[in-house]
């Protein structure tokens, strides 16, 4: 099971006024104005994965105007992209001190954290999103503190906060194919099934969702787990009549059989 920490944003929602592509060198044009705009270049640059020419765009736009949050916000994620972790620190640090009260830089910096091994800078800052009632998405940052928790091997921890994500939104299945996962991991496999069972059953998304033959496949492991074969075989049916072209169906035949 993949515990890969996922940024709440994705990067085209976090760099959303990227898409301008003109910054000026123009004596008429105000250095606050040339540094957005370059900051704005930098940001597509980087979303099209021209690494050089974003890092041209961002050194301008941070020279400009050094108290302009963004600048400092995107050069750290482009820093992260190339594998500067320490100077991208330093550019989250600014952003954030810059910034204080803006949540997707402090989800980003979070995130940036835990991948770094540094669980209890970040949790702090998870901790903050998840009570901030201006905070949009609570339930991504709690599912996102639970896999910096998971990732440390502190899986108790991890799912209080897996609990508390699915007690402000119940279907949302990040949170359940983590929880569902962790309490296979510990051996608690009638609660994963119970956590499975919970989400199967809830109308939101039903076969539309994109992430159901995670969840069925975790049922058909939680169900082996506890001997329960005749279960195992009617979430593996279910993956074979609706997602005949998923991984999960094309691992089906390499899961151990399963045993009363």
């Amino acid at each position: 099971m993949n515990t890969r920490l996922r940024l709440v944003l994705p990067l085209l929602a976090v760099l959303m006024s990227a898409g301008c592509m003109s910054a000026s060198g123009s004596r008429d044009t105000d250095f606050k104005e040339a540094a957005r705009l370059n900051t704005d270049a930098g940001a597509e640059y980087l979303r099209k994965g021209q690494f050089r020419d974003a890092k041209d765009k961002l050194d301008s736009a941070v020279k400009q105007d050094p108290s302009y949050y963004k600048a400092h916000w995107v050069m750290a994620l482009l820093l992260e992209q190339i594998d500067r972790p320490a100077e991208a620190d330093g550019y989250y640090k600014t952003a954030m001190r810059l910034q204080p009260e803006d949540p997707d830089i402090a989800n980003t910096y979070a995130v940036y954290l835990c991948k770094s091994g540094k669980v209890d800078e970040a949790l702090p800052l998870f901790e903050g999103l998840i009570r901030n009632k201006l905070y949009r998405e609570p339930w991504a940052a709690a599912t996102n503190a639970a896999l910096c928790l998971r990732n440390d091997k502190r899986n108790a921890d991890a799912l209080a906060l897996l609990e508390r994500a699915l007690t402000m939104r119940p279907d949302y299945v990040d949170a359940v194919i983590q929880k569902a996962d962790v309490q296979l991991a510990v051996g608690r496999g009638a609660q994963s099934r119970q956590t499975v069972d919970a989400y199967l059953a809830l109308d939101v998304l039903k076969s539309r969702d994109p992430h159901r033959p995670e969840v069925l496949m975790l049922g058909v492991r939680a169900a082996q787990s506890m001997g329960d074969c005749t279960a195992a075989d009617n979430y593996a049916r279910l993956l074979r009549r609706d997602y005949a072209a998923s991984p999960q169906t094309a691992a089906l035949p390499q899961l151990p059989s399963c045993k009363k």
